[in-house]
């Protein structure tokens, strides 16, 4: 098969990023006021159809993986977004096998195949997964040998996915993508000490929790147990500082961290949107998929919502900043 261009690429996702929903679909969807009209909306903004919002947006979000799979000029680079999905499914089989469950659903998202994973895992013998993998899942087998501690699973599987990342990134030239996965690594370390803080747990705890391949110093992070007010001036100098801050502000004065993780993948559309028109580029391919996972990501937050009858101005906090500005 010859090697795809990033031209060729870029022409794909000219088409394909019409179905990102733009700020006026994004007013009409926070305008619904029950899951049946969320639903009817979702169908004519051109989602299709299903029985309810969710298998909607699993059907989109399986489209947009596939779809980078298909046209991607650098696998290397784009498998660096599609990992987080293999991790999600050694998540899923470790505690499966831990709870002598068969046969889970898992992801078709990532870039190892499902029974690949499912073969290494039944058979406890790891050799065809990355380095970061195998690691991991030694340790937990170590750590949880007498009892599953789901939580420590997900710790260690997570730092195994930002060290493949890690790996992955040695070979990307495009520091747009490094300074995506920076920001992911230093969101999730803030947002792991500050819930840290919140279950009554102390710095080491949340030690176990960071990732690697962030701008922020672990040692600093894990200061913010005991002294959440020092987030600010933490952050107040890195490239995603104003996102990061407003976050913040809205987290101190009693909002929850969602608003802060949304202003972060705000972040990253920010960082994407500069080069959308890019001719020949793998930005715009990476910034219509980041673009597609915050739809996925709004729309689901969106039927809880409405669901739990949220009062729309509360939508503010968790609705992604659309990357498509008009239509």
């Amino acid at each position: 098969m010859p090697q795809i261009s990033h031209a060729y690429a870029v022409a794909r996702v000219r088409t394909a990023q019409k179905a990102l929903l733009s700020r006026a679909a994004l007013e009409r969807l926070m305008a619904c006021e029950s899951g049946g009209v969320l639903l009817r909306a979702l169908n004519e903004l051109g989602w299709g159809e299903a029985g309810d919002v969710d298998a909607l947006a699993q059907r989109a979000l399986n489209e947009a993986c596939a779809f980078v799979r298909a046209v991607t000029p650098d696998a290397n680079a784009t498998d660096c977004f599609l990992a987080k999905y293999d991790v999600l499914n050694l998540k899923t089989l470790v505690k499966a096998r831990a709870l002598r469950m068969e046969d889970v659903p898992l992801s078709p998202n990532g870039t190892l195949s499902v029974q690949v994973l499912r073969t290494a895992l039944e058979g406890e013998k790891y050799e065809a997964l990355p380095e970061a993998y195998r690691a991991a899942l030694e340790e937990i087998a170590r750590e949880c040998a007498l009892a599953m501690d789901p939580l420590l699973c997900d710790a260690l599987l997570d730092r195994a996915l930002f060290r493949e990342i890690a790996r992955r990134l040695t070979s990307v030239r495009e520091k747009e993508i490094h300074a995506c996965f920076a920001a992911r690594a230093d969101s999730a370390n803030v947002r792991s000490a500050l819930r840290a803080r919140g279950m009554g747990r102390d710095a080491a705890f949340a030690s176990r929790l960071f990732v690697p391949g962030g701008l922020l110093p672990p040692s600093e992070l894990a200061t913010l147990v005991e002294t959440p007010e020092r987030a600010k001036a933490l952050v107040k100098d890195m490239p995603y500082a104003p996102f990061a801050l407003r976050g913040l502000a809205i987290y101190e004065k009693g909002g929850s961290l969602a608003a802060f993780e949304k202003q972060m993948d705000d972040y990253e559309t920010s960082l994407m949107r500069a080069h959308r028109y890019e001719p020949v580029s793998l930005l715009p391919l990476v910034g219509y998929f980041v673009a597609r996972e915050h739809d996925v990501a709004t729309v689901r937050l969106l039927a809880a919502a409405v669901s739990a009858r949220f009062a729309p101005e509360r939508y503010a906090d968790f609705v992604r900043e659309p990357y498509v500005l008009r239509g």
